[in-house]
Order: structure tokens, then sequence, then C-alpha cells
């Protein structure tokens, strides 16, 4: 299966100044798209579900975001690619 361009990401940063910046660079690259960015991970979990992005890029000591163990439910709304 090819890979589908642009990848669709969530960003996930507390930070925003940080998270703006992150999203700045990233849209500059053709392939990726930034659809949606969250501040906490309920607000993380619920644009998973919303916009089902194939990837997140998540801050793991993120306020509200009990490190990896939210990455799991997350891992349940994201589309699966294999190269």
């Amino acid at each position: 299966m090819k890979p589908v361009f642009p990848w669709r990401i969530l960003l996930v940063e507390d930070d925003e100044l940080f998270r703006l910046g992150l999203q700045t660079r990233l849209q500059q690259e053709n392939c990726l798209q930034v659809i949606a960015e969250a501040e906490d991970g309920e607000t993380a979990v619920e644009l998973t579900q919303e916009y089902l992005p194939n990837v997140v890029v998540l801050d793991v000591v993120c306020r509200e975001l009990v490190g990896l163990k939210r990455a799991a439910k997350l891992n349940s709304g994201i589309q699966k690619f294999h190269f």
C-alpha cells in the first residue's frame, strides 16, 4: 500500500508558543498538513476521534496527559499505514 499524502497531523502541546512554532515548521512541508491542535489530553482524544489524523505529535509531559497512557487512547482513532 502506498502512503497517502499529505499526512494529516494532530499536534498535542500545552505550550502555545512551542505549538505555534512546530505547526509553522510542519506546514512548510508539502507532504504534511496540521489538521488540528490540542493543548490537553482530553481535547486530544476528542480531536483524534473527530479528525482521524494519520499522525499525532504528542508532548508526553503535557498537563492532563498522563504520559503514554493517554497515547494508547489516542491510538484507537489513528489510521494505520503499512509501507
